[in-house]
């Protein structure tokens, strides 16, 4: 087993046929998700879009919130959750308007 580093818990491996999102995921627990920055890849294996629509998305303000540093798009992992929590519905009449009432 891994020693821990900074005072960050051991985190338990993975089976090796864990999705690649889970991956991304396990390597921030433990962490402030709001000091997390998160690339435009690792953005795209959480939530399942392709890259290409992450940067239509930004382009026309929708998707989740993100930070430009210098050339750099970066994602918060905490928006990237905040996201993904609002695209959850309970009906396809809820996911057509595309809110939760």
């Amino acid at each position: 087993m891994a020693t821990p580093t900074h005072d960050r818990p051991v985190q338990p491996e993975l089976p090796l046929d864990a999705p690649e999102y889970l991956r991304v995921l396990s390597r921030y627990d433990g962490l402030d998700p709001r000091m997390v920055r998160l690339s435009v890849n690792e953005t795209a294996l959480i939530t399942g879009l392709a890259k290409k629509t992450l940067e239509g998305m930004r382009a026309e303000g929708r998707g989740p919130a993100f930070m430009k540093i210098g050339r750099r798009v970066e994602y918060r992992l905490s928006d990237v959750r905040e996201y993904i929590e609002t695209r959850l519905f309970r009906t396809t009449r809820e996911a057509k308007a595309g809110s939760v009432e």
